[in-house]
């Protein structure tokens, strides 16, 4: 014990010793002009700046040639007059007439710098003298013009192509921002000794990633046009991939286009991915799976349908929570909040028999044995409703009626029923699937007068400091506001790329048991008998008569 304190003791010296000396060399990381320009909603133009370490607002003023009460005054939503600045942050800055011209000559440097080279992106196949055949140029002049010490490449590396060799040859190594290098050969090694990693990689998670290997299989062309949600997806993602390799994990990504029902995809690309977010569609899902052959993981990211492929396939993660388990949440969330003096009303519409989802949600409420009274009735019955209603309802407690259908024209007329019961002083609630927040008829505020309660898998709560990040972020970035699918590609990347580098090796097979927080889903994931992961988290949302939607229980 006492050897481990004195190691203790000895390393807590060197830390205090090296922060010290880190504090006396502080130097602030210079600040380069962006070349990234937005618009606001009056058109004023702006930088979008992104916040390095050890960058402050006066070195910023003073490289873009504005006030730092200017800055302020552009960025008002991030308070950064009392919360200051944070590492990796977007602000705005305003476009001077000074900053203008440093851009320009910068921009015009950078032109004559590109004349000079050609940059060459190392694929999976090609080694040194491949592209040295190419292009003409000598594996040596290469190696020397990137500053290399050994033929060996990595996939994706890019590489500076001299165009005039014989003049090149002699200057002096440019620095280029090479990836861990890893041979051919080496490739394949690792590939032959994947099953075979050390059992002390899973108990001391050795096998940790700060390289992961990622393919994303959208529907990206839609009659020669970009397909505005896959893009809005694929925008998310690269949001998501920024965040991660500011927390030091790298992401070497291969995008492919499934439109018109294609897979460009090949069992050798499957094999070179850690995993795979997409396709989208279970028909398309299940064309990935076939060529996958286990060679990677999978990622259903939005196709609830598609639990029934995970229920098949080992090597499958399904992120989007079924319909099964949000109905059996509502009931959870009903039994939670009934008391002795309250009345349960599940209602129904007479003559349609149920099915799907309202089916789910009634099958629920008789298995955990609530005590309910039904109440079968048709849109055209008028007004006997409300009195049948009423007849049901508590006295002296909470009426809570429970709304078992997927027909707009019927919830509306449900849920004008029970905003009435609320008018004859009757304290009523109303509980509803998911699919109601769809609906364009209901008037929204009887959503609130009833205190709606819906268990869903999407939903965005914009007073969370993560959501207003990622929002000015996108909206730096793409000059657009971020929709559901931005979002849902977000979550889907940083969630399952970040387990996949902590998790290391059979990274999916860890996923059960835990829990994650993203910006629109929350994960919570089980086994299922074929050994997929699959997700089970319900976000729970009420509409409340202040009229706010609240996340008030993650699930």
């Amino acid at each position: 014990m006492k050897k481990i304190l004195t190691v203790l003791l000895i390393g807590l010296g060197m830390f205090s010793s090296k922060a010290i000396a880190q504090d006396q060399n502080y130097v602030q990381t210079p600040v380069t002009v962006s070349k990234e320009k937005t618009k606001n909603a009056a058109g004023e133009v702006f930088y979008s700046h992104v916040v390095l370490e050890k960058q402050t607002l006066f070195s910023i003023s003073k490289a873009y040639g504005v006030s730092i009460d200017e800055i302020y005054e552009a960025n008002k939503a991030l308070h950064l007059d009392s919360e200051g600045l944070k590492k990796n942050q977007i602000i705005l800055i305003p476009v001077s007439s000074e900053t203008a011209a440093v851009a320009s000559a910068e921009n015009t440097a950078s032109r004559q710098n590109d004349s000079e080279y050609t940059i060459h992106t190392v694929k999976w196949f090609e080694d040194l003298n491949a592209i040295s055949a190419r292009y003409g140029v000598p594996a040596d002049v290469i190696m020397e013009f990137n500053g290399m010490t050994s033929p060996a490449l990595s996939r994706r590396q890019q590489l500076k192509i001299p165009r005039n060799y014989k003049a090149a040859a002699n200057k002096p190594a440019a620095t280029t921002a090479t990836e861990p290098v890893v041979t051919r050969q080496e490739e394949t090694t690792v590939a032959e000794n994947k099953d075979n990693e050390s059992i002390w990689d899973d108990i001391f998670n050795f096998g940790r990633k700060d390289v992961v290997n990622m393919s994303l299989i959208l529907p990206l062309d839609s009659k020669g046009q970009p397909a505005e949600n896959p893009y809005d997806f694929y925008s998310g993602a690269l949001v998501a991939v920024r965040d991660l390799e500011a927390e030091g994990i790298k992401v070497r990504m291969d995008v492919f286009d499934c439109a018109h029902g294609a897979m460009p995809a090949e069992a050798a690309d499957f094999n070179r991915s850690d995993l795979v977010i997409g396709p989208i569609a279970s028909a398309d899902l299940a064309k990935a799976l076939e060529k996958c052959q286990d060679n990677s993981i999978i990622v259903s990211p939005l196709e609830q349908r598609a639990a029934g492929l995970a229920a098949t396939h080992g090597n499958m993660v399904q992120l989007p929570c079924s319909a099964e388990m949000q109905a059996r949440e509502l009931v959870s969330w009903l039994r939670e909040e009934l008391t002795a003096s309250d009345k349960v009303i599940l209602v129904t519409e007479k003559s349609v028999a149920l099915t799907g989802n309202a089916a789910m949600l009634k099958a629920r409420m008789d298995s955990t044995h609530v005590n309910y009274t039904l109440l079968s009735y048709g849109i055209l019955e008028g007004r006997d409703v409300i009195n049948r209603m009423e007849n049901l309802s508590s006295k002296d407690g909470v009426t809570r009626v429970v709304i078992a259908s997927e027909s707009e024209a019927f919830v509306n007329d449900a849920i004008r029923n029970v905003s009435l019961l609320n008018v004859r002083k009757h304290d009523a609630v109303s509980y509803c699937l998911a699919k109601v927040r769809n609906f364009d008829t209901i008037d929204v505020e009887q959503f609130h007068s009833t205190r709606m309660h819906i268990c869903t898998q999407y939903f965005v709560d914009y007073r969370e400091s993560k959501v207003m990040d990622f929002l000015m972020t996108y909206r730096a970035l793409y000059n657009a506001e971020p929709g559901p699918f931005a979002f849902q590609g977000y979550d889907s990347t940083y969630q399952m790329v970040k387990a996949c580098a902590e998790g290391g090796k059979n990274w999916s097979k860890k996923l059960s048991g835990t829990n994650a927080h993203g910006l629109q889903t929350n994960l919570s994931f089980v086994t299922s008998t074929s050994g997929s992961a699959v997700n089970t988290a319900v976000r729970r949302i009420i509409y409340d008569r202040g009229y706010e939607i609240k996340l008030v229980n993650d699930r």
